[in-house]
């Protein structure tokens, strides 16, 4: 879509003002939006449709209703912005909705919560391996700090450790569930989130 300085471009060059805002080029009159466009010289006869079709095209622009001009986010069909949209619509850019987003921004946890759930699917915890990565060298203990024998890697550290999983077979015996070692945190979500688990959790 062109702006309306290159669909227009005779009235960009005769207009007097030509950066404001659109409150300064009109105001509301009993109800109805009226154009106050002030030009340096009157336009030719040939010129008018021309003037016609650039106030239409503003027209289009105009609420219906008297009101104030807000921001709106297009990322979301309410307008408002929030972390949750954001994220999701920054990892869908260009690709199908991937439905493990539904679930690290499910409505279970603070949202404090589920942006560190969010970086740890998308590896941005600053572990040992993800620091390593980034060139950062003078690491004085590069094994996971709670069981001292492996690298300390973000699915290591919550989910194949052997100090954390038992803290997570501790929670399983009281939810009475059972599940088994998963890879990675991504495929942890999709098993702790199947209706089974989630319900027994939900019930306690």
């Amino acid at each position: 879509m062109n702006s309306l300085k290159d669909s227009f471009p005779r009235i960009f060059v005769v207009a007097t003002r030509k950066f404001d805002k659109i409150s300064d080029f009109g105001r509301w009159h009993h109800g109805v939006w009226e154009w106050n466009i002030q030009l340096r010289i009157p336009l030719f006869d040939w010129e008018k449709s021309t003037w016609s079709d650039f106030l239409s095209v503003l027209n289009k622009a105009v609420s219906i209703f008297p009101s104030k001009d807000r921001l709106k986010w297009s990322g979301a069909s309410h307008g408002r912005y929030s972390m949750k949209d954001y994220c999701i619509k920054l990892e869908c850019c260009g690709k199908s909705k991937d439905p493990i987003w539904r679930l690290v921004w499910f409505k279970f946890a603070p949202p404090k919560v589920a942006t560190f759930v969010w970086k740890v699917v998308h590896q941005r915890i600053p572990v040992t391996t993800e620091l390593q990565k980034r060139g950062v060298r003078s690491i004085d203990q590069p094994e996971c700090v709670f069981c001292k024998c492996e690298s300390e890697s973000i699915s290591h550290v919550l989910c194949h450790c052997g100090v954390v999983w038992q803290v997570w077979q501790r929670w399983c015996k009281v939810w009475t569930v059972n599940i088994v070692i998963p890879k990675n945190v991504k495929q942890l979500l999709q098993v702790w989130f199947s209706q089974i688990i989630r319900k027994r959790v939900y019930r306690t």
